[in-house]
């Protein structure tokens, strides 16, 4: 990071009151050493500070719950710019989602139609507006608004799928979320699931109770406590309603990853089969950048498809 960069977020920190924690951040990583221990400690810090500041939300609420009648399955994404302006992989990925779940069923989230969908407080459309919840963000605070106010699976816009149709293990959940599998268990662990796939019914308790914390949060901050915010959140609520948590099917968020890191290795039917038998789901980086070069690789053949 260039001097110049360094001075102006010292500045926008100190105009934000967060220089002292900024510093103090910058110091422990210099001890730390590694980006992904700092990482980890820093989600257990958010979780644990927001677990104390709003543990009077943290209690079961009797009028979240999720509807009993079964309707088709809504499938929600979601590009800001409209997809017309959306990379190559992207359009791939949510054709194939109009594929795989019928047209009719996809809805393609934008800027100009969100609000036709969901009814937001004015302190985060306001803050949206003004770039204090950022475009990522804010599009974590649509799809649990999309699913608490209409229920359906939110696959983020470069996830692709490999199903034929909704999994039964999906379609049968009132809630479905790719688990973040703590195989220590030595400590409670601040994320619990990812959030790029999620699956919920109308009201569903653990989606209302992190919706609740989400706009308790956002009408007072005017920062990003961290870029993990909605799963800390995510991971508080499924503590007020263990139960339901608990009934959710474990699948690790893992497996849906393999294809995104084997993207640019040359494209193998008998490989890619078995990426196939890995997961339902696979979440893309619509940012990667293929090497120069490099021909007929996993990327070539899914913009292929």
């Amino acid at each position: 990071m260039s001097i110049t960069r360094k001075i102006y977020t010292a500045i926008k920190k100190l105009q934000q009151g967060e220089l002292f924690s900024h510093i103090y951040d910058k110091v422990m990583l210099s001890l730390i050493r590694n980006k992904n221990v700092f990482s980890e400690y820093k989600k257990a810090q958010t979780y644990y500070k927001l677990g104390k500041k709003y543990s009077k939300f943290l209690k079961p609420d009797s009028s979240s719950v999720p509807t009993s009648a079964k309707e088709p399955i809504r499938v929600w994404t979601c590009w800001f710019q409209g997809e017309e302006n959306a990379p190559e992989l992207v359009k791939v990925c949510i054709n194939r989602m109009r594929a795989v779940f019928g047209k009719e069923n996809v809805t393609v989230i934008t800027d100009e139609n969100f609000s036709e969908f969901v009814t937001l407080p004015d302190c985060i459309l306001k803050k949206y507006e003004k770039g204090i919840i950022s475009r990522a963000h804010f599009s974590d605070i649509l799809r649990i608004e999309l699913l608490y106010q209409h229920g359906g699976l939110w696959l983020d816009s470069a996830v692709f799928c490999t199903c034929k149709n909704v999994p039964n293990y999906i379609a049968d959940s009132e809630l479905f979320a790719y688990k973040n599998i703590n195989l220590t268990r030595n400590d409670i662990n601040p994320i619990v699931a990812s959030s790029w796939l999620l699956r919920a019914e109308k009201s569903e308790k653990i989606i209302g109770k992190t919706h609740e914390l989400l706009f308790e949060y956002w009408k007072k901050e005017k920062t990003l406590a961290n870029y993990y915010l909605v799963h800390i959140f995510f991971a508080l609520a499924t503590e007020v309603y263990p139960d339901e948590w608990k009934n959710v099917p474990s699948f690790p968020n893992t497996s849906p990853h393999v294809l995104q890191f084997e993207f640019f290795e040359s494209y193998k039917q008998g490989r890619f089969s078995q990426i196939e038998g890995m997961s339902d789901f696979h979440k893309l980086n619509w940012k990667a950048k293929k090497p120069d070069g490099v021909q007929n690789t996993n990327y070539d053949y899914v913009l292929s498809l």
